[in-house]
């Protein structure tokens, strides 16, 4: 009860971006290192981060432990591309292995530094294995949307990236694929020619950012 209290907490400490959660996440852990997962704990029932998630206490070490990097490196892979020209009215977003949102963040914020994020509707497919990791991503996605006035509709995928992902029919003209520091997994890897058939099979323009 108190680690979900806290995520709650620090999703509504949110008032510019990511960069609120992660900070009230590490204070939080900080002061309650004897309440939460060490990091060994966390490596042995994870094995290094590659398991889903299963509760809060693991969400939480991992934002603390993971999340910033992760963040910070799909922010500079997007300001290298040219996500923002001619931005379609209308994008689907599909950020496979999710996690807790963090790639998918990332592109929306860029797009809010870029003044074009209140330009387009998102459509925005989170697909990931733990449930724990998708209430959290699907949370902080809704709240940054609201903070921002970007329109979003959120569909949320409890499943592996081998399963067949079945999209709800939308006329989007463009397609941004989301790959945050999951490609180097290996049930991921064997995952890879099913993933590869699904991402063709998606109508629009793609736009296929990996990291």
């Amino acid at each position: 009860m108190k680690t979900q209290l806290q995520i709650k907490n620090a999703i509504n400490s949110i008032e510019l971006g990511f960069v609120d959660f992660y900070e009230n996440m590490v204070e939080y852990y900080q002061h309650q290192k004897n309440d939460n997962v060490s990091y060994a704990d966390f490596r042995d029932r994870t094995n290094r981060a590659t398991n889903p998630l299963a509760c809060e206490k693991e969400a939480i070490f991992y934002t603390v432990a993971y999340s910033w990097q992760h963040y910070q490196t799909i922010k500079k892979l997007i300001s290298i591309i040219d996500v923002t020209s001619d931005i379609a009215e209308k994008v689907r977003v599909i950020d496979y292995g999710c996690g807790q949102g963090t790639a998918t963040i990332a592109y929306l914020e860029y797009l809010v530094e870029q003044g074009v994020a209140t330009k387009s509707e998102f459509e925005i497919y989170l697909i990931e294995p733990s449930a724990v990791s998708l209430s959290i991503a699907k949370r902080l996605i809704e709240r940054l949307a609201d903070i921002h006035d970007i329109h979003v509709t959120i569909h949320t995928y409890k499943q592996y990236l081998d399963e067949p992902l079945l999209l709800q029919e939308e006329s989007c003209s463009e397609t941004v694929h989301l790959l945050s520091n999951v490609l180097d997994i290996g049930s991921i890897q064997s995952a890879i020619p099913a993933l590869a058939n699904t991402i063709k099979s998606i109508a629009g323009e793609p736009f296929l950012k990996s990291v």
